[in-house]
């Protein structure tokens, strides 16, 4: 086959289809909002992500213009370190002890002979002959019980599933059997399944279980791409197409006191089919 039967700059559209599989490079950029109560999690750190994306392709293009439209599904998880605190409970218990013991006495009177012969009085003398301690002790008890909240970190993950349509719009250029192209384009992405947890919204410690109801159910992305196409014949070519996505609003819904912004880079590899 000549070279010029790779070329696809054409007066009449050509038509094709592309099918890709992508590892994603993702990052995440999390901001908390602080209200009276809340300032946000106070050791919360992003760790690792995994991310992929799998999409299929239809282009048209005419001379060196072209525009795709897409139907992609992503996968994304992003695991981070939170403080799981852990309550325990102190308990205190004071002792009163009030001791009200005294001693029991007996006595024995012995008389004075000694008066009695001098001066005939009589005069007795007392003298203890025992004593008793008698043990009178009361003993009061006060429990107190305290709390205490011990910090301990652990990691845990949030990941979201989207389907999209992208749509983008090409500039080609032709080098024989290989094709370049520049891109730029906008996606509109819906949420179709949330999992893991995030951290809690209301104290510096815990979690709660992510839900839709956290995540806007739509969103808006900006798409920017470069696509290298290596014709195997007339019909057939593989390609690769790093792309670059970034979203345009906050991912979290408004009444979640979360603000969530990311950053995608897709290397995609796929397979064109081109109909003639």
């Amino acid at each position: 086959l000549s070279e010029k039967s790779y070329r696809s700059y054409s007066n009449s559209p050509v038509h094709s289809f592309s099918l890709f599989a992508a590892p994603v490079l993702l990052h995440h950029n999390i901001t908390f909002i602080a209200n009276e109560s809340f300032s946000g999690p106070s050791h919360f750190k992003l760790l690792n992500s995994q991310a992929y994306a799998l999409s299929l392709w239809y282009q048209q293009q005419k001379n060196k213009f072209s525009w795709q439209l897409g139907a992609m599904f992503q996968s994304n998880k992003q695991f981070f370190e939170y403080n799981q605190a852990h309550f325990y409970t102190d308990t205190i218990v004071t002792y009163s002890i009030n001791d009200q013991s005294y001693y029991q006495y007996s006595y024995v009177q012995v008389l004075n002979l000694d008066t009695l012969l001098l001066t005939g009085d009589t005069v007795w003398i007392t003298h203890v002959a025992d004593s008793t301690l008698i043990m009178v002790i009361d003993t009061i008890a006060t429990t107190e019980y305290k709390q205490r909240i011990e910090k301990r970190l652990e990691q845990s993950y949030f990941s979201y599933k989207t389907a999209e349509i992208p749509l983008l719009v090409s500039f080609h250029e032709n080098f024989g059997k290989l094709d370049f192209s520049f891109k730029t384009g906008i996606s509109l992405s819906y949420t179709l399944l949330t999992m893991g947890v995030i951290p809690s919204t209301e104290a510096d410690y815990g979690n709660v279980p992510f839900t839709r109801k956290h995540f806007n159910l739509f969103n808006l992305s900006a798409l920017a791409a470069i696509e290298a196409r290596y014709f195997l014949n007339e019909q057939w070519a593989i390609s690769v197409m790093p792309l670059y996505k970034q979203n345009l609003f906050n991912l979290f819904s408004s009444e979640t006191p979360i603000r969530l912004r990311s950053n995608y880079w897709l290397i995609q590899f796929g397979l064109t089919y081109r109909f003639l």
